[in-house]
């Protein structure tokens, strides 16, 4: 039989366990009313004593990328020398954004201690 298109499913009306849900939901009164079925040991609850949880929040560590002085070179050849945007520059050089931008902070705040090719060992 269709209706509206959509093939109608047989409907099978026979009467049901009235307790089945329960028995799904509460496992322990299942049990009470079938006091034969096998019981294994562990399956027992023990006695559990109140415990106050605390949440911990914890922060994944950084990962921070290391880069060689190539990158940061081609970077400063690109945003300096052939006037790209810092984007476009650190796209090229193969760099985050963020990270260009760090160097060129640095760069800006004290252009004559800045080595462009100098590498920064991280500190463990």
């Amino acid at each position: 039989m269709r209706i509206n298109g959509v093939e109608a499913m047989d409907i099978v009306d026979e009467k049901g366990d009235t307790d089945a849900i329960k028995h799904l939901v509460n496992p322990h009164t299942y049990l009470e009313r079938n006091p034969d079925l096998p019981v294994i040991e562990s399956d027992k609850e023990e006695e559990i004593s109140d415990v106050t949880m605390t949440t911990a929040h914890i922060r994944p560590k950084k990962k921070y990328e290391l880069y060689s002085a190539a990158p940061r070179e081609m970077f400063f050849h690109f945003n300096l020398l052939q006037l790209m945007s810092v984007r476009a520059a650190a796209l090229k050089a193969g760099v985050k954004e963020t990270t260009v931008r760090y160097w060129l902070n640095k760069y800006v705040e004290d252009p004559d201690n800045f080595v462009i090719g100098k590498t920064v060992e991280q500190s463990q």
